[in-house]
C-alpha cells in the first residue's frame, strides 16, 4: 500500500479521512504570499497617487486608471481574505468533527471547496488588474514621446 507524507496509508488515490482536515492548512502559505505581494502592490498605488497629485498634468488620464486598479486590488485582496477565512474554519470544522468522532470530510472538501473558488475569484482580479496596468504603462510611453 502506498504511503502519505504522514505515515497514513492512501486508498483509490484519497487521502485518508483522519488527515483531510490538514489540506486547507496547506493551501494557506500560497494564498499568503498571494496576499503580501498584493498587498505591496495595492501599497504603491497610493505613491502613484501621490506623484499625480505633484505632477497635475498626468491627473485626468491617470486618476480613472488609478481608481480602477484600486477596487481591483481590494476585490482580490478581499478574495484572498475570504480564502484564508474559509480555509482556517474547513480545518477547525474538520479537526473538531473528527475529534469528536464524526465524519468531517463533506464539511472540509465543501469549505476547501469554496476557499479555492474565493482564491481563483481573487486571481482574476489580478489577472484583470495586470491588462489595466499595460493601459498605464502605454499613457507613460506616449507622455514621453510627446516630450
Amino acid at each position: 500500500m502506498p504511503f502519505s507524507a504522514f505515515g497514513q496509508t492512501l486508498y483509490d488515490g484519497a487521502m485518508d479521512a483522519q488527515l483531510l482536515w490538514v489540506t486547507p492548512l496547506l493551501l494557506l502559505p500560497g494564498v499568503g504570499l498571494l496576499v503580501m505581494s498584493t498587498a505591496a502592490r495595492f501599497g504603491q498605488i497610493h505613491e502613484e497617487i501621490h506623484h499625480v497629485l505633484t505632477h497635475p498634468a498626468l491627473g485626468r488620464p491617470m486618476v480613472g486608471h488609478l481608481w480602477r486598479r484600486c477596487r481591483l486590488f481590494r476585490d482580490a485582496l478581499v478574495s484572498l481574505y475570504a480564502a484564508v477565512a474559509l480555509f482556517a474554519v474547513a480545518s477547525l470544522a474538520g479537526g473538531a468533527t473528527q475529534a469528536l468522532g464524526g465524519d468531517g470530510r463533506w464539511i472540509t472538501i465543501s469549505l476547501t471547496g469554496l476557499g479555492i473558488v474565493a482564491i481563483l475569484t481573487g486571481v482574476v482580479q489580478l489577472i484583470r488588474e495586470s491588462r489595466l496596468l499595460l493601459d498605464v504603462f502605454q499613457a507613460h510611453i506616449d507622455e514621453l514621446e510627446r516630450r
